[in-house]
């Protein structure tokens, strides 16, 4: 967003298109806007959205798009209750005459909460590394509010093991042992149809199971459709490959869908942007649904 100058001389670039900005125009609501494309062009990569309070209330609406698109990107709002980059020109160049810069905001946790989002606000220095762990951890959107007296600290860093963030999240343990006896069912179940399907979801990403999904598919000769938050993980160009489903995907893997037997759904979820009316939504299918939660 507008403070992207400044991140691009603090932060640890090592690689072409790590950091977008907007070209230093100071452009006030491109951060969620861009985060978002960045999210779709690089699926298997976390993306961070970083804006100021200001910035970020052009078009905080977005948060409703990334939930309906199912885009995991990450917001960290530098929140000093300022237009920033406006009270800093005032600062240099006009003797401190600030005018217009103060702005009144909404409280950033409860609106991303109200979506559905998972929303983090940082009341102390040591909580940060914390947060972010959190964040990358999480399958789906997240937004952490960081206030100014936060900001302007120093801290020592430190990144939690995988074992200390889950002892941090009370009640969130998912089964990740498949179960014996269901999974030889589930071979049955596969053996036995004639038009199965494999539905793959953003869960083949982030447990890294594209090369097993890849196997699965030629091993029994299934052919694949894949979520938007799934694209990536099965080549398109494999003969294999169907495409994307559901409102936004292409009449085969519609077709393919609605007409199996069966649908193994591997790290995906059956929501309406997939299935349309439920009650016509592939009818003849039985499920095969394997997800850690």
């Amino acid at each position: 967003d507008v403070c992207s100058s400044d991140l691009a001389q603090c932060g640890a670039i090592s690689r072409p298109h790590q950091l977008i900005t907007s070209g230093g125009l100071g452009t006030m609501g491109f951060a969620a806007p861009a985060a978002m494309g960045a999210q779709v062009a690089q699926p298997k990569s976390p993306v961070w959205a970083i804006a100021g309070d200001g910035g970020f209330q052009m078009n905080m609406q977005e948060l409703a798009t990334m939930v309906d698109e199912h885009l995991p990107v990450k917001i960290a709002i530098m929140n000093n209750g300022y237009l920033g980059m406006v009270r800093q020109w005032q600062e240099l160049f006009y003797q401190d005459n600030y005018v217009s810069v103060e702005i009144s905001q909404p409280d950033f946790v409860k609106i991303a909460e109200a979506y559905g989002i998972l929303a983090y606000r940082v009341t102390d220095r040591d909580q940060v590394d914390e947060a972010i762990r959190r964040a990358n951890a999480h399958p789906g959107p997240v937004l952490i509010d960081v206030p100014k007296d936060v900001l302007i600290n120093t801290m020592d860093w430190y990144w939690p093991s995988d074992d200390e963030v889950a002892d941090s999240l009370p009640g969130y343990r998912p089964n990740t042992k498949g179960h014996s006896r269901m999974i030889k069912e589930a071979a049955r179940l596969i053996l036995a149809s004639e038009r199965p399907i494999i539905y793959a979801g953003g869960g083949i990403l982030k447990a890294r199971a594209a090369e097993a999904l890849r196997e699965l598919a030629e091993l029994v000769d299934i052919h694949v459709v894949t979520t938007l938050m799934a694209r990536g993980a099965f080549p398109d160009s494999h003969p294999l490959c169907l495409g994307m489903p559901g409102m936004h995907g292409n009449a085969t893997a519609v077709t393919a869908m609605q007409k199996s037997d069966l649908l193994i759904t591997l790290g995906a979820r059956f929501d309406d942007r997939i299935t349309g009316k439920v009650s016509t939504f592939a009818p003849e299918a039985k499920i095969i649904h394997v997800d850690i939660d």
